[in-house]
């Protein structure tokens, strides 16, 4: 979806958290059955669509982090702080700011790694803002992410082993057999009330996305 206001853009990417956020919960209160004539939901299931909810933020934060690089390249500004951008180029419309940060030979911007965004963003705004600010202190957060995201789209060994050690970061130990699914319903060790690792990550990225845009 094209915006024309920052707070557009950040009430969008709202929009699927939230929507993903239910979808995990509902996932949770589904009956899982163990047999009879009808079809069964197993924890598989469940795990599935999780892994499926996170999945659709984290590609609703790539589309939002593309929205507001463009909206802020061609001079929008949040209406409830203005803050004072120093922007190196001056594009005629989207379509001039997308060709400005397309790589080339490339027919897509790469939005999954917060550090090409932090090294973009510094040749386009002075200081990189707002997305250093937001970003270059919760590395390790967007990291995260980016791992969980990767182990659900790529299914790659190197991949799985980067999953692998972020679960041996977070528990202490490898549960045998632990899916992402799994692992982001693992509630977070000493959250009151209980929190599952899916919940954590979207409520911390939602944080962030409310940095870029105030």
């Amino acid at each position: 979806m094209v915006h024309f206001r920052l707070e557009s853009a950040l009430q969008d990417f709202r929009t699927n958290v939230r929507q993903s956020q239910r979808l995990a919960v509902a996932a949770r209160q589904w009956n899982i059955t163990s047999g009879g004539m009808r079809p069964r939901f197993t924890i598989i299931h469940r795990n599935m669509l999780v892994e499926f909810a996170f999945l659709r933020s984290y590609l609703a934060w790539e589309r939002f982090l593309e929205e507001t690089f463009i909206l802020f390249l061609i001079g929008k500004r949040p209406q409830r702080r203005r803050r004072v951008l120093k922007c190196y180029v001056a594009p005629k419309n989207r379509n001039h700011a997308l060709e400005m940060i397309l790589p080339e030979g490339r027919r897509y911007v790469d939005w999954d790694s917060p550090d090409l965004v932090c090294t973009r963003a510094k040749r386009f705004f002075a200081g990189g803002e707002p997305f250093e600010s937001a970003l270059a202190p919760r590395l390790n957060l967007l990291n995260e992410l980016q791992i969980i995201r990767n182990a659900i789209a790529h299914r790659s060994i190197k991949s799985e082993r980067k999953f692998h050690q972020l679960v041996r970061d977070k528990l202490g130990y490898l549960p045998a057999g632990i899916s992402v699914g799994s692992f982001l319903e693992t509630l977070v060790p000493r959250t009151h009330p209980p929190l599952a690792n899916i919940d954590h990550y979207l409520d911390r990225i939602n944080v962030v996305a409310s940095i870029i845009v105030p």
